[in-house]
């Protein structure tokens, strides 16, 4: 019965009461729960307190004690109360105590008073630094969901408290996914780096159960960066935009560095590079790349050369090298100076390359003509006499100068004068004295001289005669198996040599660079050749030559002693070697390398080592990590785009 019939009767308002009252055994029948809301526990608990006499034997009996009746169901009603009481008591302590067995124990329970930091061994510096981390560990997860993170926490000496630490909340910037989630930003740099296919990464993550970002976070990733590049099309290839790559690499270059733009004024150095490459048997690329020179050590590696165009060619000359470059030329031009932050940087632009490239590139012939030097008109048969100085800025000492070679090839004449034959691919937006020579071709040209000349004195002190054998057997000429067998085992040095009866010459490979660092700091010229008269003389060349490029590259020699070297250098060559085989690259080590040195003072960071191992990873890229029924060119450029990007926010120091 409802506490508003109980209160009702007993007011005496007998219309209050339903003419059928609820006896005590319909409120232990189901029909009545919701009146009662009772246990049937809790009610036989009171039945058995009261006499069972009084009670009605079926819902049908009307005629009972009104005063007993109103008595039991008050007591239902109290008892109704106690046990919503009860149980709402037993329920807060359940829940007490299921939140105390969920909620991890705190890392500062655990520190007790213990000796100083400084005071302990360095295990237990390494033990209170990881319990340091967890604690922070466990303030990230209540950041986190704040949309905060810990990026770096900076602990003091007791002596150095202040009342009130510093807090430093950085606002939201257009790059903050970047920052926030830069373990997708690693993934897929490394992902790109070594060419990990989508399958391969999606497997390697299902079935070794790795926490990383899945496959489709990263595919987001790269479509969001690689929009933020345009790439465009000619015939040869794919290119990107010069100004629009040139204004994301120096932002880049002003965000890390802006201590040195606090002048008016503020000159940043640009050197563009160009060099082919063969992928494979039938396929050759030219890759187009700029470095910027202030950045130092990066610019000389593979990292600091950022692509400009990729463009397959069939032949590297003169055509093919115009066509591809067209539209960057004609874009070029107009970039003098350009606006960072709201100061303006004067950019200057240098050329480097092999000789082929360079001489390719300002319309002059090859390097076995009349006038080879791509710096002045010096003629090749007076290379040896050092009697006369030559310059690549000076015109009274034969430089070379635009106008000159405009007004050359325009005259109408069957004889190319000075090896003049073509107009330069970029015109006059870069001066002849900023064509730079490379220092890597150079030390690898003058080297390989020095080792054929080697090989060709110990064939005629074998009496090889290599138009009357049939058959070559090593074996048979002493001094051919003497070098091989030293360079083996003294360079670390395997060098085969063959022997071709369609052409009756002896060939072997070209060694590399580091290849080249041994053999001049192992060789002993003694232990191939000792009969050779002038042997002391002939260790001495390859000895100073050796030194002369250790010094150049640490910058440990100004121009005067410089070109005072490379002088006595090449007249102790001219007293073993024929004045014609001086060769090009010779004849600008003993003439202009001084020079370069005067002007640039470091000649090392304009050489071309960056984009040689930029070569190896495009043969690796078109294999690995390209689709060959599609674009070959565009997903390198895509790729190449991504790591350059990746690279300046992952592993930048202010990120």
């Amino acid at each position: 019965m409802k506490v508003k019939k109980i209160s009702s009767f007993m007011s005496g308002d007998i219309s209050a009461i339903s003419p059928k009252p609820k006896t005590i055994k319909s409120l232990l029948s189901n029909e009545c729960s919701n009146e009662a809301n009772l246990t049937r526990k809790s009610i036989t608990k009171i039945l058995s307190s009261t006499n069972s006499s009084t009670i009605p034997c079926s819902s049908t009996d009307i005629s009972f004690d009104l005063g007993k009746s109103v008595e039991i169901t008050s007591k239902i009603l109290e008892a109704r109360i106690e046990s919503d009481k009860s149980k709402e008591a037993g329920k807060k302590i359940k829940n007490e105590i299921k939140v105390k067995q969920e909620s991890p124990t705190s890392k500062l329970t655990k520190i007790v008073k213990r000796k100083s930091y400084y005071e302990v061994c360095q295990r237990q510096k390494i033990r209170l630094q990881h319990t340091i981390k967890e604690i922070f560990a466990e303030s990230n997860h209540f950041l986190r969901s704040l949309g905060l993170c810990i990026s770096g926490i900076e602990l003091n000496p007791i002596e150095l408290d202040e009342c009130d630490f510093q807090l430093k909340i950085r606002p939201p910037t257009s790059e903050a996914a970047d920052k926030l989630g830069p373990n997708v930003n690693n993934l897929l740099f490394y992902k790109d780096k070594h060419s990990i296919s989508d399958v391969a990464y999606d497997d390697l993550k299902k079935m070794c159960h790795l926490e990383i970002p899945s496959i489709f976070k990263l595919k987001q990733r790269r479509t969001e960066i690689n929009s933020m590049f345009q790439i465009y099309e000619n015939e040869m290839g794919v290119y990107v935009s010069l100004k629009d790559k040139l204004l994301l690499r120096l932002q880049n270059y002003y965000d890390n560095n802006q201590d040195e733009f606090l002048g008016e004024e503020r000159t940043l150095h640009i050197k563009l590079g160009a060099d082919g490459t063969n992928i494979g048997r039938n396929l050759k690329l030219l890759n187009f790349t700029f470095t910027i020179i202030n950045e130092g050590a990066k610019a000389k590696t593979a990292n600091g050369n950022y692509t400009i165009g990729i463009f397959e060619i069939e032949n590297e000359n003169y055509e093919a090298i115009t066509k591809c470059l067209k539209e960057l030329i004609d874009e070029f031009r107009d970039i003098e100076h350009i606006t960072l932050n709201d100061k303006q940087i004067n950019l200057v632009f240098y050329f480097a390359a092999d000789w082929k490239m360079l001489a390719q590139s300002l319309g002059l012939q090859s390097a076995n003509s009349k006038y080879p030097c791509i710096w002045c008109k010096c003629c090749k048969d007076e290379f040896y006499d050092i009697e006369k100085e030559w310059s690549i800025t000076d015109v009274n000492k034969g430089c070379r100068t635009h106008e000159e070679h405009i007004r050359t090839i325009n005259i109408n004449t069957k004889e190319l004068k000075f090896g003049y034959y073509r107009e330069p691919i970029f015109q006059d937006i870069i001066p002849i004295s900023r064509y730079i020579i490379d220092m890597l071709h150079l030390y690898l040209r003058i080297s390989d001289n020095l080792l054929n000349s080697l090989i060709k004195d110990c064939c005629e002190a074998d009496n090889f005669d290599m138009s009357a054998i049939s058959k070559f057997e090593i074996t048979q000429y002493v001094h051919l198996d003497t070098l091989q067998n030293t360079l083996r085992s003294k360079c670390n040095i395997r060098l085969m040599f063959q022997w071709v009866p369609e052409t009756r010459k002896l060939n072997w490979r070209d060694l590399v660079g580091p290849e080249k660092n041994r053999l001049f700091e192992n060789l002993r010229l003694e232990d191939v050749i000792p009969e050779r008269k002038d042997l002391v003389l002939l260790q001495k060349i390859w000895d100073d030559f050796y030194s002369i490029i250790k010094l150049v590259r640490n910058n440990e020699l100004n121009s005067d002693d410089l070109k005072q070297r490379t002088r006595d250098w090449i007249t102790d060559y001219l007293k073993i070697y024929p004045r014609t085989s001086v060769t090009p690259y010779m004849h600008a080590f003993v003439s202009h390398l001084h020079e370069f040195v005067f002007l640039y003072q470091d000649i090392n960071a304009f050489n071309c080592q960056g984009l040689e191992k930029l070569n190896d990873i495009s043969t690796n890229q078109y294999f690995k990590g390209t689709n060959k029924r599609s674009s070959a060119l565009r997903q390198m450029m895509d790729k190449r785009n991504r790591m350059e990007y990746l690279a300046s926010i992952t592993f930048n120091p202010n990120n």
